[in-house]
Parts: structure tokens; sequence; C-alpha cells
């Protein structure tokens, strides 16, 4: 089944002395980014979630954001960090001195401030803090991937019917080729006789430039190979493996085909099929440029 890399999802995890907030936000790209915004605190971390968000991502610009809620009774375990408060009282005073504002910041609002607090060596709550930090992530995987899986179900649906039409067009360029078969063959001879007509030339000969130029003309071999991307793309949707990069291939050899068949053509009617086919494949592929 087919995934989109459009997606988010939330999670919050308590422990006994902490609840964490974990929300992942996920668009389209061409490879995986990763921008985690955590408190300091989750530091140590930050290899182990890229891989943990590697693993399960694969594509996509993604985005995690984290904030830790301690509990009142693990902050008796825990000591101010005064260099981290120094820092942001010099901050808010530059702020109001540029703005020139009597607003300052309160004691209230710094508490709420999670960096400012350090575990005291006797209540290291690092396990803790790990296990319901990555608790926390792979639940709000499990609800980007719910998003994801439903994205791309839409998508599915969609590029299934343009597919559709681009199958129809195909049939109809085939039938509209071959109706016009003998028409053009007998075009063709009619042009070599006007522009050779002070040249001798015997009826075997002219038969045989005509069938020459009549071949150069033909797109049997384009509409077969049309046919046959078509067939393998239908097995794309149902993919096991992500399918995005595979279909975007598919429709770069697609639309070669096409621009082939509206290069040899000189059918208005087919022409104009071409237009359409061309039209189709573009919509698939801004489609497909999010998937994953």
């Amino acid at each position: 089944m087919i995934k989109s890399m459009t997606g988010y999802g939330k999670a919050i995890c308590a422990s006994n002395n902490m609840d964490i907030s974990v929300e992942i936000k996920s668009v389209n790209s061409r490879y995986l980014d990763f921008f985690p915004k955590t408190p300091r605190a989750l530091n140590a971390f930050d290899d182990e979630l890229s891989k943990l968000i590697k693993k399960n991502c694969v594509r996509g610009r993604v985005t995690l954001m984290c904030s830790i809620d301690y509990h009142e009774s693990a902050k008796s375990g825990l000591t101010l960090n005064m260099d981290k408060i120094r820092e942001y009282v010099k901050v808010a005073e530059v702020i109001q001195t540029e703005l020139n504002t009597d607003i300052s910041v309160t004691v209230d609002q710094l508490m709420k401030l999670q960096e400012i607090y350090s575990p005291d060596e006797k209540d290291d709550f690092t396990e803790e803090l790990k296990e319901t930090f990555f608790n926390a992530v792979k639940d709000a995987i499990a609800q980007l991937d719910k998003i994801r899986n439903a994205e791309g179900n839409n998508l599915k649906k969609d590029l299934e019917t343009r597919l559709k039409n681009v199958e129809t067009y195909v049939s109809q360029i085939e039938l509209k080729s071959s109706e016009h078969r003998g028409e053009d063959f007998k075009r063709y001879k009619q042009r070599i006789t006007e522009l050779i007509e002070d040249v001798s030339l015997d009826e075997q000969r002219l038969l045989q430039e005509v069938a020459i130029i009549a071949e150069k003309k033909d797109i049997s071999e384009e509409i077969v190979r049309l046919g046959s991307h078509i067939q393998l793309y239908n097995t794309y949707f149902d993919d096991i493996e992500y399918a995005g990069r595979k279909m975007n291939f598919m429709l770069q050899e697609m639309g070669r085909e096409v621009n082939t068949i509206g290069s040899k053509t000189d059918q208005i009617e087919v022409s104009h099929l071409v237009v359409s086919v061309k039209d189709e494949l573009e919509k698939m592929r801004e489609q497909v440029q999010n998937i994953l």
C-alpha cells in the first residue's frame, strides 16, 4: 500500500516524575531531512532518535517538537541552573531596552522553562526520561503513520483514475493510428510522387521509399511499451516497498514514449490525444512527489 510523506502525529506519555509531549510533522522532500526541536536534557539521545526516525519515516522533511513537564514531586529532586537563568534574564533585558518597554520577565515565566532545571545526582531521572521520551516518540510516529496511510489511500484513488484515463487515451491513439494507416501510406506515396515528378522511378522503388517513411512514422512499438509501463505501474499501488521513486521513474519513461508518438504522428486527432496524455502524466507526477 502506498504511503504519503505528509502527516502529523502527537503523543503524551507520563511517568512517575514527568509528562513528555511529542509532535511530529512531515511534508514531502526528495530525501529525509530531520529537524528535532527538543530540550537540552534530551540531547544525549539525538543519535538514537535520528536512527528511529530514519527507520520509520524513510523520506520527507520531518520536524519533531518535544516538551517536558516535570511533576511537582520531581522538582524537589532538581536544582536550578543559575547560569541558564541569567542568560534568559539578560536576553529579556536587551529586548526590554530595544523595545523601550516596562514589560519584564516574571519568576513564574522563568519557572516554566524546562532548561533551567537540572537533576540532582542523587535523583538522576536519565533512564526514566529516556524511556518516557521514546515511548512518546513511538506513539507519535504511530499517529503519523495513520495519517500517512490515509493520505496515501487518497493519492492511490486519484492516481488509479488518472492512469485509467491514460490507458484509455493510449487505446484511442492505437485505434486512430490503425484506422488511418492505409490513408497515410497513400498520402506518403502521393507526396513522393509530387516531389520526384521529373525523376524516373519505377513503381517497386517508389513503394520501397514509401514503406521506409511509413516505418519511421509507425508508433506501434511506442504503444506496446506504453502498455507495458502502464501494467507495471499498476503493480506499484500495492508494493510493500516504498513506491514513490519507482512511480516517478516510470512516469518519466511513459513521458518519453508519448513525446516520441507526438513527434512521429501526422494526425491531428492523435496529436490532441497526446496532449491529453501529457496533461494526465503531469498531474500524476505532481501527486507522486508526495508518495513515500
